[in-house]
């Protein structure tokens, strides 16, 4: 389902976006919606993986716990 809206945006960016549209969808009906929805679509993927990145680096910093003994030292695994 399809929803029409209305935006404004700069003469650079609408020369970028049609430049963009012609490029990859070449002079067809919908070129333009189709650039328009790549550029959406980039720009919340870009924040789907910020969030994922983040939240990887606080597991990370909250650190593994374990309920193993270990049996042997960090120094002593890389004593080689």
């Amino acid at each position: 389902m399809s929803k029409t809206i209305t935006i404004s945006v700069d003469e650079d960016t609408d020369k970028k976006i049609r430049r963009y549209a012609m490029e990859v969808y070449g002079n067809k009906k919908g070129a333009l919606q189709k650039a328009y929805k790549d550029a959406v679509d980039m720009l919340t993927a870009a924040e789907e993986q910020e969030e994922i990145r983040s939240a990887a680096l606080k597991r990370l910093e909250k650190g593994v716990k374990s309920n193993k003994k270990w049996k042997f030292s960090r120094d002593e695994l890389y004593e080689r």
